[in-house]
Order: C-alpha cells, then structure tokens, then sequence
C-alpha cells in the first residue's frame, strides 16, 4: 500500500486497517476511515473534509471513485467512475458504473 496520496486535513487524519489495499493514484484525504478487507483502486477520491467517509470492511471502491462525505456499508462494491456526495449506502449495495 502506498501512502503518497494520504493527507491530514485540519487536525484530521485518515485511518486505514492494516489488511485494507489501497492502489497507487489514489488520494484519501481527511476524516476518512477504511474498514478492515476494503479495497480502493486507481484514481479514487475520498475527501473527508466535509463530513466524515467510513468504507466498510471488505468493500471494494473502483477506479476513479469519487466519494465525499457519509458511509459505504460493509461488502458493498461501488462501480468505476461513480461519484457519490453526502449519502449513505447500506451493507451489501452495489452501485453502478458513472
């Protein structure tokens, strides 16, 4: 896992567990956590500076996801190039692709 693309954002800074797999190119900011399994793929965007993101344990963020604020519930998949702002995504959900 590579951690040139994590940042503290005021005096908060992303937790990520050990077991989680984080790609090259991707960029976490802030109050994000990841959840134990979580995976999150080339290009993705968490910015945790307007409300906190918590990804799920064994959740899989695709390439080029751009999530910003609330939670991805546990084993949910969330397809390439989606973009979700300020929602909540229940266990198990899969969202589509864009």
């Amino acid at each position: 896992m590579s951690l040139d693309g994590v940042f503290p954002y005021g005096r908060h800074r992303p937790r990520i567990h050990p077991s989680a797999f984080v790609t090259p190119g991707t960029y976490i900011v802030g109050r994000v956590t990841i959840k134990r399994g979580a995976s999150v793929w080339f290009g993705a965007v968490l910015r945790g500076d307007f409300q906190p993101i918590v990804i799920g344990e064994e959740s899989i963020i695709e390439d080029n996801v751009v999530v910003h604020g609330r939670v991805v519930g546990q084993r949910c998949v969330i397809g390439h190039g989606a973009v979700l702002h300020g929602c909540s995504v229940g266990a198990g959900a899969v969202i589509g692709a864009r």
